[in-house]
Parts: structure tokens; sequence; C-alpha cells
């Protein structure tokens, strides 16, 4: 039995990758604003690789993922090759208390994902594009 991996990828590590240009991610041509996670905004159409339900609270199913964070993780899945299963996007703060998260958890503002990794050679690979 392979042992289960989480790969969590938060705002901060992103923060460490703002030197990716904008034309090298593939939908950049807009800015957004910081309001740019919100419900009201379809964006799920310009993504290749995730749906937006994909990142949507399991609970209650509110969805304030980041586009921004979508864009780059969308951007990442293309040069990995492998599948990016995502367990856990956006969280609410009841899902958040239930999973144990932080008190401030990047999960509650849209700006963190969490990555099913089933092997550790999938896990590599992940981190590598990323």
């Amino acid at each position: 039995m392979t042992p289960l991996h989480v790969l969590s990828l938060g705002k901060s590590l992103w923060d460490l990758y703002e030197e990716i240009s904008e034309h090298d991610i593939s939908r950049t041509s807009e800015k957004r604003s910081d309001d740019s996670h919100s419900t009201d905004i379809d964006l799920s159409e310009s993504w290749k690789w995730f749906e937006r339900n994909e990142f949507a609270c399991a609970c209650c199913n509110k969805n304030r993922i980041s586009g921004d964070l979508v864009d780059r993780l969308d951007y990442a899945r293309g040069k990995a090759g492998v599948p990016f299963k995502i367990s856990s996007g956006y969280r609410c703060i009841d899902r958040n208390r239930k999973t144990k998260g932080k008190p401030r958890s990047s999960h509650l503002d849209g700006y963190a994902s969490d990555i099913i990794c089933p092997s550790g050679s999938i896990k590599a690979t992940i981190v590598a594009s990323l």
C-alpha cells in the first residue's frame, strides 16, 4: 500500500514565485483585484486542468478560492504532466476548525490548496513543477 501524502500550497509559497512573468501563466492578460476569488466571478472556463468546484468548501460548498492561485496551479499542472488531485481548497471557519487548521490559515482566504500525492515520486514531480 502506498502512503498518502498531502502537499499543502499556501500564499506564502506563491509569493516566492512572483518573478514568473505574466505571459508565462495561461490566463493573466487581465489583472484581477483582491476580490478575484469572489464567488460572483466564474473563471473556471479559463483553466485547462481544474474546475472551480474542486476548490469549494467540503461542508458548505462556498468557494472563495483565489483565481491567481488556480492560475498558477493550472500552469504548474501543465508543466508537471501528472494530475493534481485537490483535497482541500477554500475552507469556511467551521471546516477549518473541524480539520484542526491554523486559526489564520490561508485556506480561510482562498489562498491555499492541498494536493493529494499518492507516492513520493509524484510529490517530487509536483514540487518540481512549482
